[in-house]
């Protein structure tokens, strides 16, 4: 019987011989309840566990008021009992040993045939329950497995990082990687696959662009039988041009945004005639995480990549996205400027060793999670360094690192009882340690009034730095052009100064 059609209860009656059940457990509504009311013998318990569309005691009474009624949910029953789920099931389990209670006809799919799954749930065919079976963690294991017998492929592939992932899938006992890269390989990268090679790797490097989609399908089929199934896939394509958004037209955001969104979206779609795909790794980095000053292109491109492999494993399929902090001897943020790098080692940011990062990324394949943040940082320090990224992703750790609120509060406090001359050197020192902190000088006292910013290599980033430490400092909103209406140390303590409570022509602006 089912409950596609009311017949079940003219077949109960039947196979009772018109006396009805005993018991009725529902969680049917609307023309259901009275019908199965019908299949109901006298004097008989209608439990009700539905929600939508039940009756009440009333209807109930007037109805049929022989009948004991029960609506009931579970949680509520067992609300008051923290173990009282555990104590059913430790109840009904000896009954499933022992076969003396058999469990409802269950049909399992395994996750990669979820939609399947789905499609027999939406024909309106199937008896008993649907389940969809996660992974185990020896099936991810040997999912994540680097085999001899398949090929890496890897965008980016002549890159830092795209050549430390090759050594290290080659060490693994890839069968063969495939690199690609939009120009030749330069004579560092021509040496280290010459190195691969001669350990017994093959190397089979394509020059293409992985952000151009039928130019790359064609490369990669082209390979045909030169190289084993495709077993998984590293997207370590990535271009950063730093700028803040304000300055930034669609042009220089698309030349940032292109490689990992349109090269990763192309290599999900051409994965998807890979059979034997293991994994999809996506190299994203943590400014899409928590936030970095002056790359908003680069952080919404990292941003694709998380959802993206959120959306693959929605769709049954293998995807991580890597969330990457500073690599040491490669990657994007070793090509960066000494000042920019010194900011990074001041917010806390330290450099990942690649044998660890490396040793991470296995961890990761294995575990089977859609994302995951790798980084090396000292946390309160960059909750102090960084307050205004910080506070986006770590309030609590912001919260208890270096009690910032109560200085402030200090500073403001000490500035406003102390008189003109005084409050001018108390801001002309407290400025010029953070300016120093900024540029990463360790003698802020050779920093003089007429010091220039451009000459100290403060460009917008840097400045955006300053000015977010002077606000919260100050309790005051400073305007995004305070660096460049203000060039100098002086000048820009002595606008400080005029915004102060008090001060002649202030006009105060809380934060």
């Amino acid at each position: 019987m089912h409950s596609r059609t009311l017949d079940y209860a003219d077949q109960v009656l039947q196979a009772t011989s018109g006396r009805g059940v005993d018991v009725v457990l529902n969680s049917l509504g609307d023309e259901h309840i009275p019908k199965s009311l019908s299949a109901l013998a006298r004097g008989g318990r209608f439990v009700e566990i539905g929600k939508v569309g039940i009756w009440s005691a009333a209807r109930m009474a007037q109805t049929r008021p022989d009948v004991a009624y029960h609506p009931f949910d579970l949680a509520d029953v067992l609300g008051a009992k923290p173990r009282g789920y555990a104590e059913l099931l430790e109840r009904l389990a000896p009954g499933f040993s022992s076969g003396r209670l058999r469990p409802i006809a269950t049909k399992t799919y395994p996750l990669a045939d979820g939609v399947a799954a789905f499609q027999a749930l939406a024909s309106g065919k199937t008896i008993g329950k649907i389940a969809v079976e996660m992974p185990s963690a020896e099936q991810r294991q040997a999912r994540a497995r680097v085999r001899g017998d398949r090929s890496y492929v890897i965008s980016g592939g002549l890159g830092a990082l795209g050549l430390k992932t090759a050594a290290w899938l080659a060490q693994q006992g890839a069968g063969a990687v495939v690199l690609l890269g939009r120009s030749e390989p330069g004579a560092a990268a021509a040496a280290e696959l010459e190195a691969l090679r001669a350990a017994g790797t093959r190397v089979h490097v394509l020059r293409v662009d992985a952000s151009d989609g039928a130019v790359l399908e064609k490369a990669l089929d082209g390979l045909g039988g030169q190289v084993p199934p495709v077993g998984g896939i590293v997207h370590a394509a990535g271009v950063l041009s730093d700028g803040l958004a304000a300055g930034t037209d669609w042009d220089h955001a698309w030349l940032v945004l292109a490689p990992k969104v349109a090269g990763g979206w192309n290599l999900h779609r051409w994965s998807a005639k890979q059979p034997q795909l293991g994994w999809f790794a996506s190299y994203a980095s943590i400014a899409s995480v928590l936030g970095s000053a002056g790359q908003t292109s680069y952080a919404a491109a990292n941003a694709f990549l998380e959802a993206l492999a959120h959306e693959r494993q929605r769709l049954g399929l293998p995807a991580v996205s890597v969330h990457w902090g500073a690599w040491a001897g490669g990657g994007m943020a070793s090509g960066q400027s000494r000042v920019m790098r010194d900011r990074m080692r001041r917010i806390g940011m330290k450099e990942l060793s690649p044998s660890l990062g490396l040793e991470a990324l296995g961890a990761v394949l294995a575990a089977g999670v859609p994302q995951a943040v790798v980084a090396s940082v000292s946390w309160p320090a960059y909750a102090q360094a960084a307050p205004a990224e910080a506070a986006t992703f770590l309030s609590a750790v912001a919260g208890n690192a270096g009690g910032g609120g109560q200085v402030a509060g200090n500073l403001r406090s000490a500035l406003l009882a102390a008189g003109p001359a005084e409050r001018a050197a108390l801001l002309l020192g407290f400025t010029r340690r953070h300016l120093a902190a900024v540029v990463g000088s360790d003698t802020p006292d050779e920093l003089s009034a007429d010091t220039s910013f451009a000459a100290l290599g403060v460009d917008s980033l840097l400045g955006l730095d300053l000015r977010t430490v002077l606000e919260r400092s100050l309790e005051i909103t400073l305007p995004s052009s305070l660096i460049l209406d203000h060039p100098t140390l002086g000048a820009l303590v002595s606008y400080l100064e005029s915004r102060l409570p008090g001060a002649p022509g202030g006009q105060e602006a809380k934060a």
